[in-house]
């Protein structure tokens, strides 16, 4: 009897040093086998397109299609899974810079935006304070942490670490770099750390995607880049993300009228599995458990030919008189999206841009209050002459061969190419950023509002 009880009592104290050191080194299972999702809505949207395959033989071939795809359960000699534990990351990686939340749903806020002044600060909050934690506190406690970084970064101040994890990263990752952006392609490859609950509020990316799951569950639900997802106006701090909170079952269709729930994928992703996730696809991410995930993103072509539109020849410069200036540019966009988009108006696109953009914040009351017309951008607009082909005013600050060039095709023309080469679902998204990026240049963001509702009635 007494040999037994020793027995009992060593076993005992075996299993409490061994829980001790697990939790030491961030790997105790924090019940996250067990959790449930509270977004039940979620549950039952269509499924992403998968494919049973050990290893992923043309990955340029899927990327051109630009349809989202899940590789379920590579094998071992594709994605060495076991080695990227939560334990492995922890002792690697002691401590990280992550961002802090009091709520799960993290969404970026890009600081300079034009309306950044505009907004009501008491409804949004700034999530761009860095806080350095230890790594296995990423899975405790009742606050939300988000972490994500470059394997670049990491190797300035973990280079072992770094050097380790470029190890073991997926099979020939170079094969998932998509070689649309020549001469630079944009390549990064990222780690991602997230304890279960943690939400990526919806957004898209200018990036081809591929995203391998290492540790845990996670579920992306997507929307193609044709489905009106009421994106913020790109001037705004939250730019590039959906207005509508995927989050929410019911959503205000007095604010959103344009969304529908019908447009959505969802799929869950299990450690070994692969998303294929395609360029300018408006995606949710809620982690399910705690999680450890590696993404491959390179360039899409539109972010180039985007890019290179902004730095393309105007016929208007700043500085002008605002009456001039918004009958030059609004000459100057009519002539240029009724040719990129011949099948509306332009009335009919500046209607839409307006009603699924900026009239939610105004409808929420999310912007400080401010004028919504203005009598003389209406009276300069309406004042112009409607071929706009002698309207525009040259500055004093454009060249002497810019003014050989009145005719506004020769500005439009360079400007209309870039345009058309982009897929028709991501060209509407981009030339809308375009207008509204073009309105804060020349009239500032006071009058983007104004602009819009008073030029285009």
């Amino acid at each position: 009897g007494m040999a037994s009880s020793g027995t009992v009592r060593g076993v005992l104290v075996g299993l409490i040093v061994g829980v001790v050191a697990v939790w030491f080194l961030g790997d105790w299972d924090y019940g996250s086998s067990t959790f449930c999702s509270p977004y039940r809505h979620l549950d039952n949207l269509s499924a992403v397109g998968s494919v049973g395959s050990t290893r992923i033989h043309d990955p340029a071939a899927v990327s051109r299609a630009r349809s989202p795809l899940l590789f379920s359960n590579l094998s071992s000699g594709e994605l060495d899974v076991t080695w990227w534990t939560w334990r492995q990351v922890s002792m690697l990686i002691p401590r990280v810079e992550v961002y802090k939340g009091t709520t799960p749903s993290f969404r970026t806020f890009f600081d300079g935006k034009a309306y950044e002044p505009y907004l009501r600060r008491d409804r949004w909050e700034d999530f761009n304070v860095m806080y350095n934690i230890q790594t296995g506190a990423l899975r405790q406690g009742d606050s939300y942490y988000y972490f994500t970084s470059e394997l670049s970064a990491l190797e300035e101040r973990h280079p072992a670490a770094a050097r380790a994890m470029r190890a073991h990263l997926p099979r020939d990752w170079a094969r998932y770099v998509v070689d649309e952006a020549p001469g630079d392609p944009g390549l990064r490859i990222n780690l991602w750390l997230g304890r279960r609950g943690v939400v990526t509020a919806g957004h898209y990316d200018a990036l081809h995607n591929w995203y391998f799951q290492m540790e845990g569950r996670k579920r992306f639900v997507l929307f193609p880049p044709s489905a009106e997802v009421h994106l913020f106006p790109s001037v705004h701090p939250h730019y590039a993300h959906t207005q509508v909170d995927l989050l929410r079952a019911e959503v205000n269709e007095t604010v959103f009228p344009e969304f529908r729930w019908e447009h959505a994928r969802s799929v869950v992703l299990s450690p070994g599995d692969v998303l294929y996730l395609p360029p300018y696809w408006h995606h949710m991410v809620e982690t399910l458990e705690d999680s450890i995930s590696i993404n491959v993103w390179s360039h899409a072509k539109e972010h180039l030919l985007l890019h290179d539109a902004y730095r393309t020849l105007f016929p208007m410069d700043a500085g002008r008189p605002l009456a001039q200036a918004a009958a030059d540019l609004h000459c100057f966009l009519t002539a240029l999206v009724t040719k990129i988009v011949p099948e509306e108006t332009m009335t009919e696109f500046i209607y839409s841009l307006f009603s699924t953009r900026f009239r939610p914040l105004l409808l929420r009351k999310d912007l400080r209050p401010q004028a919504t017309s203005n009598p003389t951008l209406e009276k300069a607009c309406r004042d112009a002459p409607i071929s706009c082909l002698e309207s525009l005013h040259p500055g004093p600050g454009l060249s002497s061969s810019i003014l050989l060039r009145p005719n506004i095709t020769d500005y439009t023309s360079p400007l209309v190419e870039k345009f058309n080469q982009m897929e028709p679902s991501v060209r509407r998204i981009l030339l809308s950023n375009f207008v509204e990026s073009l309105s804060n240049a020349y009239l500032g963001p006071a009058n983007i509002i104004p602009f819009l509702r008073s030029c285009f009635a």
